[in-house]
């Protein structure tokens, strides 16, 4: 089950898109909506923060059990577990290799493997971090990552 797209929650809510510059409020208080509760329609749905924090909790360990160490055949189940927190504990931030392998204990071969099962099951999202070299500016080249989710 994927989540909704924002357009398809605010289909959901009832919200009809008509001219984003008039509702520009709106638009930004269901946004809002949407990223504190996620599109999974039975989460919109309840409005009891426990139910939705309990259902969320359950969809993110079946993710992680079912498709990724069951799917994969993962023999480092708490590892992965550790990983994905860690990930998700650390949204947005300039991360290396070596700094998360460092955290988790993870190799850095390992940890791009389970980044990357992580990834194809859409609870995490990588963005390469890279600097355009310019002879005004004495930037560092080292590769980062930054990890959304």
């Amino acid at each position: 089950m994927f989540p909704l797209s924002f357009k398809e929650y605010l289909d959901f809510e009832g919200f009809e898109l008509k001219d984003p510059d008039i509702q520009r409020n709106e638009i930004l208080h269901y946004f809002n909506k949407y990223l504190f509760k996620g599109g999974f329609p039975e989460v919109v749905l309840e409005d009891d923060m426990d139910i939705n924090h309990l259902r969320l909790t359950e969809y993110f360990n079946s993710i992680l059990l079912r498709d990724i160490v069951v799917g994969r055949n993962i023999r480092e189940s708490a590892k992965l577990i550790e990983l994905a927190n860690y990930s998700l504990s650390n949204v947005s931030t300039l991360l290396s290799y070596s700094k998360i392998s460092n955290a988790t204990g993870l190799s850095v071969n390992s940890l791009k493997e389970y980044l990357l099962y992580l990834e194809q099951a859409y609870l995490i999202y990588q963005l390469n971090f890279f600097f355009i070299l310019s002879q005004r500016f004495n930037l560092n080249q080292n590769a980062q990552k930054g990890l959304l989710h």
